[in-house]
């Protein structure tokens, strides 16, 4: 097997064996070229679709299958001996994809992660002339507060806190229909002053 150029599944699967060479041949030779192409044409195929399979995409079981050829043609170049290829070639494929599935998973908690973060910063962040504007805005809207009558003041602030109009009306002693004009009333006088 060639290390500059690895060949697709399919292009592997389509090469063919030498004429008079039998798989038993090859198993003893002692070249690793000729040894993982033999075990290439017998295992590639059936472990590219248990990947494929496995993980959904066409693509990454390609890779992976190219990775697991790839490093049992490194192991038997380096002297390994390798009793059973087919089991290991499918052991150290089902770890590439693993390894796949945990990097992804890791770089998707550290996208959301960031995003969260990048969210927060954003939501805390003001730049300077809608600081000023903010802070400005405030203060007429505290201004405006104390300049509306005591009533109207505190049916706002009641309001603001969640109660019902029903409830502060009971307070006050008005009706329901009767509070919400003064509420209304009260927010266009703030609107007015906060302009």
């Amino acid at each position: 097997m060639n290390k500059t150029k690895l060949l697709t599944v399919s292009e592997a699967w389509a090469a063919t064996v030498p004429d008079g060479v039998t798989a038993a041949a090859h198993e003893r030779a002692r070249d690793p070229d000729e040894q993982v192409a033999i075990y290439f044409r017998q295992y590639a195929e059936i472990l590219y679709r248990d990947l494929t399979g496995c993980c959904g995409c066409e693509e990454d079981a390609e890779e992976i299958t190219q990775e697991a050829f790839l490093r049992l043609y490194e192991a038997l170049a380096s002297g390994e001996t390798i009793d059973r290829p087919d089991a290991w070639v499918f052991t150290v494929a089902r770890r590439l994809l693993l390894d796949r599935f945990k990097r992804t998973r890791h770089d998707e908690a550290k996208h959301r992660e960031f995003s969260r973060f990048v969210a927060k910063l954003m939501h805390g962040f003001q730049a300077p002339d809608e600081a000023l504007v903010e802070k400005q805005r405030a203060a007429a809207l505290r201004s405006g507060l104390k300049s509306l009558p005591t009533l109207e003041r505190q049916m706002l602030i009641a309001r603001a806190e969640g109660q019902k109009l029903r409830q502060i009306g009971e307070h006050a002693g008005m009706d329901g229909r009767r509070v919400s004009e003064v509420i209304t009333r009260a927010i266009k006088t703030l609107q007015r002053l906060c302009e």
